[in-house]
C-alpha cells in the first residue's frame, strides 16, 4: 500500500476529529432532551467525601464540559486550518513547478552550442522552425486521431481510388455536414449509412439486370396467332424501353422490384 501524501493525511485527522466532535454534539443533545425526574424508587446518592489535598499538593479546578456553541467554534478553526494547510500545499507544489523550471531552462543554456553565440541569426532561425512545428503538432495530432479512430470502424476507406462511388458520396456528404465531419463518431455514422445504401443501390441493380434479361428473353419469343405455333420476335423497342425503365428506377423502386423478385 501506498503511503498517503499530506494533504490526505490531513484529510483524515479532520475527518476523524469531525465524527468525534459530531459524536459529542449527539450525546449533549440527547442530555438536554433526556428525563430529568428520576423514578420514585429511585435512590439519591450522597455526594461522596473528598479527601483534603495534602500538603504541597496543587489541586487542579475541575473541567468544564465545552457548551455546543463551544464545539462548533472549535470545528470551524479546524477546517481553516486543514483549509490553510491545503492551500499552503498547492502554493509549494506550484512554487516547485516554477523552481524546475528555472533548473530546466539553466540546463539548456549551459548545454547551448557556441555557434549560436557567433550566430545570432541562426539562433533566430531555429526558434522559428521549431516555434512553427510546435504550433502544428497539436492538429497534427487531432488530425491522426481522428484518422485511426474512422479507420479502426471503416478498415481502409481513406485508400479507395478516386472513381469509387463511394468516394463521390462521402465528399458530397463532407460538403454537407460542414463543421460535423470533424467528429469523427458523426463521420462512422455516415460512413456507415452509405455503405448500406450502396450495397442496396448495387443489390437492386443486379435484380434489375437480371429481371431485364429475363424480359428480353421471354419477349423474343412471343406465341403466333397462327395454328402452326410458330413463335414471332417481339418489337426491339419494347424490349429498350423496359430495359432502360429498370435502368432509370429509384431507389425505392429498385428495392421494391427486389423484394418481388426474391418472391417477399
Amino acid at each position: 500500500m501506498s503511503e498517503l501524501t499530506q494533504e490526505q493525511q490531513d484529510q483524515l485527522a479532520y475527518q476523524k476529529e469531525y465524527d468525534a466532535e459530531m459524536e459529542r454534539l449527539n450525546a449533549a443533545d440527547a442530555a438536554k432532551t433526556a428525563p430529568t425526574t428520576a423514578p420514585a424508587t429511585a435512590q439519591v446518592e450522597l455526594p461522596k467525601e473528598t479527601e483534603p489535598p495534602k500538603e504541597g499538593e496543587v489541586v487542579e479546578p475541575p473541567k468544564e464540559e465545552e457548551s455546543v456553541e463551544q464545539l462548533r467554534e472549535r470545528l470551524a478553526k479546524t477546517e481553516k486550518a486543514i483549509k490553510d494547510t491545503q492551500a499552503w500545499g498547492t502554493k509549494n507544489a506550484q512554487e516547485l513547478a516554477q523552481l524546475r523550471r528555472e533548473r530546466e531552462q539553466q540546463q539548456r543554456l549551459a548545454s547551448r552550442p557556441q555557434i549560436l553565440d557567433q550566430a545570432p541569426e541562426l539562433e533566430q532561425a531555429i526558434r522559428h522552425v521549431v516555434g512553427d512545428t510546435a504550433k502544428q503538432n497539436p492538429a497534427e495530432e487531432q488530425h491522426a486521431a481522428w484518422l485511426a479512430q474512422v479507420e479502426k470502424v471503416h478498415p481502409g476507406i481513406f485508400s479507395l481510388p478516386n472513381d469509387d462511388p463511394l468516394v463521390a458520396n462521402l465528399s458530397k456528404k463532407m460538403q454537407e455536414m460542414g463543421e460535423s465531419w470533424n467528429d469523427p463518431l458523426e463521420v462512422i455514422r455516415v460512413v456507415t449509412e452509405e455503405k448500406l445504401a450502396l450495397k442496396e443501390r448495387q443489390v437492386g441493380q443486379r435484380f434489375a439486370q437480371a429481371a431485364a434479361q429475363q424480359a428480353k428473353k421471354s419477349a423474343m419469343s412471343v406465341p403466333g396467332a397462327s395454328s402452326s405455333g410458330t413463335t414471332q420476335r417481339a418489337p426491339e423497342d419494347d424490349v429498350k424501353k423496359e430495359v432502360d425503365r429498370m435502368w432509370n428506377m429509384s431507389d425505392a423502386e429498385f428495392a421494391k422490384m427486389a423484394q418481388k423478385v426474391k418472391g417477399f
